[in-house]
């Protein structure tokens, strides 16, 4: 049984650069409420990141909406912007939704967010509280075209 609130996992990759600049790459995958998992990703995700994440996010979306939190993200690169695309249309394909959370205080994924036109293509929210309330709306009948 997956209780409010409880990790169901963890995706590491051990950092290539001991003492580097940034902090390799985590997520954690935490079921909030029943059909909503929440990937929270922590350091830098980039390709050598993205098999990791892309397992959480596969985790996360097998039977549930999906919000993906960046507020403890450092950088995220082109291959994780694919990875997060790839699971976004598989969960809207079958119904349910995908949301990032990027508070304005993450200023520098917020940057890439906007460079790379994002927002155009999965809906993000600036607080844990607005993107769990689109995720628990009724979804309209053109949700998944």
């Amino acid at each position: 049984m997956v209780r409010r609130g409880h990790k169901i996992s963890e995706h590491q990759h051990p950092s290539s650069s001991p003492g580097g600049a940034g902090e390799s790459g985590t997520a954690e995958v935490h079921h909030h409420a029943p059909g909503i998992a929440i990937v929270t990703m922590h350091g830098e995700h980039d390709l050598s990141t993205e098999p990791a994440l892309s397992r959480a996010l596969e985790d996360a979306a097998a039977h549930s909406n999906v919000l993906v939190d960046l507020s403890e993200c450092e950088f995220i690169d082109s291959t994780v912007i694919a990875a997060l695309l790839r699971v976004a249309r598989s969960v809207t394909e079958r119904g349910e939704r995908f949301a990032l959370l990027i508070p304005a205080a993450q200023r520098q994924i917020d940057r890439i967010a906007q460079m790379t036109h994002l927002g155009e293509l999965l809906p993000i929210h600036p607080t844990r509280e607005a993107a769990l309330a689109s995720l628990q709306e009724p979804p309209t009948p053109d949700a998944a075209a």
